[in-house]
């Protein structure tokens, strides 16, 4: 799939969603007593978020809370 230099910059989810999905997150970090490994889905139009499954993160670090490596892993042609 070929996408123009424009789309490629462009942010993949807007402010509304990615705030709707921390509070979210923060919702079921509270409830299960854990940070959550959450996945989830978006319906665009609506911008609903259906939460698909919430399992509890067993792989963070413990010798730091600040040495997690956030990444957009994308693959290409």
């Amino acid at each position: 799939m070929d996408l123009k230099k424009e789309e490629i910059k462009k942010p993949s989810l807007d402010e509304e969603v990615l705030k709707k999905l921390l509070r979210i997150a923060l919702e079921l970090e509270s409830f299960f007593g854990a940070p959550q490994d959450i996945e989830w889905a978006l319906e665009e139009e609506k911008k609903q978020i259906f939460i698909l499954q919430s399992r509890p993160v067993t792989t963070l670090s413990t010798k730091d809370k600040d040495d997690i490596l956030w990444t957009r892993w994308l693959s290409g042609p």
